[in-house]
């Protein structure tokens, strides 16, 4: 995994922009090459999501996360081809007993057919992130304090407990799929500070990776349920149906534990714990650099969220 973290001899805005450029450079580099696999393309898919998360961060980010959304959506239909494959897939292995090695096949070569007529514009995309560059570098992070830093920190973690609370409330595919995105932001700007305190924040991240992939798939099986339709019997379909029902439940369950777990703490509550991490870290505080009593950097996420 590249590393998003900000170094202590830089500014936070320095290394924010730093950051940012970084990840818009290496979409393009991808997206441009003339033998561009399809990992190139989820990476670049990638890259665009780190650099929405970061712009998330500035005082005027809202019109450049716009347009990395329709960069990022001329990238969509091909990568969204084999994640429904994937999603079948893994909807198999779950559920091997019950279906055996031919159950649904029809369906999956159905989903087959489709990634084969899916494309994605890399180079249209490729050239409409070249354009927001002098955009990426131009982002207001603030000056050379934490403050700016930590407002936007902590305003998407609230909001990542606040869709939590929604999603758990409803139980709908579209709550779920809200509270992934910002999960996904919490978890590419938490890699931002990681070095302030790596033996927590670095298990704290790898909680949060988990968490988004859990949604990931949630969110998969719910797209996958209306591509689906029509490319089998009704019968059939019905019995399909009932699978991804049962799955998407059991990734519900998960996700609400995992994630209760995760943001366990109060906003101000942790962003006073991540401002004091950064004080010392800013510090040169040799102490620092010991991490005492915090040790292991793969800690549980309930270790890890509650400051245990």
């Amino acid at each position: 995994m590249r590393s998003l973290a900000l170094t202590a001899d830089e500014t936070p805005a320095d290394g924010i922009r730093r950051v940012a450029l970084a990840a818009l450079d290496d979409a393009v580099t991808r997206l441009e090459r003339s033998d561009a696999t399809e990992k190139d393309l989820h990476e670049a898919r990638k890259r665009i999501k780190e650099m929405r998360a970061i712009a998330r961060l500035a005082a005027d980010g809202k019109p450049l996360r716009m347009s990395l959304r329709d960069a990022a959506r001329l990238l969509a239909s091909s990568r969204d081809a084999d994640a429904m494959i994937e999603s079948f897939d893994k909807l198999r292995e779950r559920f091997a007993k019950e279906w055996g090695t031919r159950r649904f096949a029809k369906i999956r070569r159905a989903l087959v057919n489709r990634k084969g007529a899916a494309s994605g514009d890399r180079l249209s995309a490729a050239s409409s992130l070249r354009f927001l560059r002098s955009s990426v570098a131009a982002l207001d992070f603030g000056g050379a304090n934490f403050d700016r830093l930590g407002d936007g920190l902590i305003k998407t973690y609230r909001i990542a407990r606040s869709d939590l609370r929604r999603a758990a409330a409803s139980r709908s595919p579209e709550r779920f799929h809200e509270w992934r995105k910002r999960v996904k932001d919490h978890w590419y700007q938490t890699q931002l500070i990681e070095d302030a305190s790596p033996a927590i924040l670095a298990g704290h991240a790898e909680a949060l990776h988990d968490l988004s992939r859990l949604l990931g798939d949630h969110h998969d099986l719910a797209v996958l349920r209306e591509s689906v339709n029509g490319c089998a019997s009704a019968r059939l379909l019905r019995a399909f149906d009932a699978y991804i029902a049962m799955r998407m439940f059991e990734l519900e369950d998960d996700t609400e534990k995992l994630g209760r777990r995760v943001l366990a703490e109060k906003p101000r509550a942790w962003l006073r714990r991540i401002r004091a991490y950064w004080d010392v870290w800013r510090s040169g505080d040799p102490r620092r650099r010991k991490d005492p009593k915090r040790s292991d950097a793969r800690r549980s996420p309930a270790a890890v969220t509650s400051g245990a």
